[in-house]
């Protein structure tokens, strides 16, 4: 229930821009897991990602592991309190409705006084009873309206949800049975330098169309943003930007793939 603080991505990095960006090798910044000091069953990884955020996430977490309510007040940086302002607003609340409730005690029943007896008897403040008759009321059919709502709000949610998860694994799954295909069917030659030069660039196209396609979920397939973010990691030779396809540039990734492979083919090297 309180993992639900995603940070905020900070402003994107400054990256160089399209095309007199120079290739900046591998990436240097390796992913580190580690568990959260002060909350047990929480894994936590510091990989700043696209955005840049030098904060950690949440990888994963066991429910039986962890504190539950307590989470907030000792690890709240992993929750929805994670700072002052979260804070100040719940409790703001909370004050407020507490003020609204005092207040109308001693505002909202005219025709009596409060703590003389039952509210609604021998026709005392006939105002509000009316008016709690009414909410009453109007609860009930509510309560009927609302079970819908929730039930439809839930199923499209969870549907979602199913969807960008099932995507998500089937194209991890086939960028991954490609590479594994790559690796067979091209020959590995320690001696012959063009060959393995062409095996290390069938893989980098493999995760440069993977990298794209989700840049592509994000709205950062055409964007300087995503041209950087490419170059930095060591995907993308500048040079390869202008010959992508805006709009679906994964997909000419892969036909990049297709067309080495019957290169290979045609020199018998495959």
């Amino acid at each position: 229930f309180f993992f639900a603080h995603v940070p905020v991505a900070s402003p994107l990095p400054a990256h160089p821009t399209r095309p007199q960006a120079a290739h900046s090798g591998a990436c240097e910044m390796a992913n580190k897991c580690q568990t959260h000091a002060k909350l047990p069953g929480v894994v936590e990884g510091n990989d700043p990602g696209f955005y840049g955020d030098d904060v950690p996430h949440i990888l994963t977490y066991d429910p039986a592991k962890t504190l539950g309510f307590a989470t907030p007040f000792i690890a709240s940086d992993l929750t929805v309190c994670a700072n002052i302002l979260a804070w100040g607003s719940h409790l703001g609340l909370v004050a407020y409705a507490l003020l609204l409730m005092v207040l109308l005690a001693y505002t909202a029943f005219p025709d009596g006084d409060i703590g003389a007896g039952p509210a609604c008897a021998n026709g005392q403040n006939s105002q509000m009873c009316q008016l709690n008759d009414t909410l009453l009321a109007a609860k009930t059919e509510f309560r009927f309206l609302i079970a819908f709502i929730l039930a439809g709000f839930v199923g499209v949610t969870v549907n979602i949800w199913y969807m960008r998860r099932k995507n998500y694994a089937a194209l991890c799954g086939s960028c991954r049975n490609l590479l594994i295909q790559l690796a067979t069917f091209v020959p590995f030659d320690a001696d012959n330098l063009q060959l393995m030069a062409t095996r290390q660039k069938l893989a980098r196209w493999v995760s440069l169309a993977y990298e794209l396609a989700i840049l592509k979920a994000r709205g950062h397939m055409d964007s300087d943003q995503g041209y950087g973010h490419l170059v930095e990691v060591g995907l993308l030779e500048p040079a390869e930007w202008e010959c992508l396809v805006n709009g679906d540039r994964h997909s000419t990734v892969i036909f990049w793939i297709q067309r080495e492979v019957m290169r290979m083919g045609e020199k018998g090297l495959i």
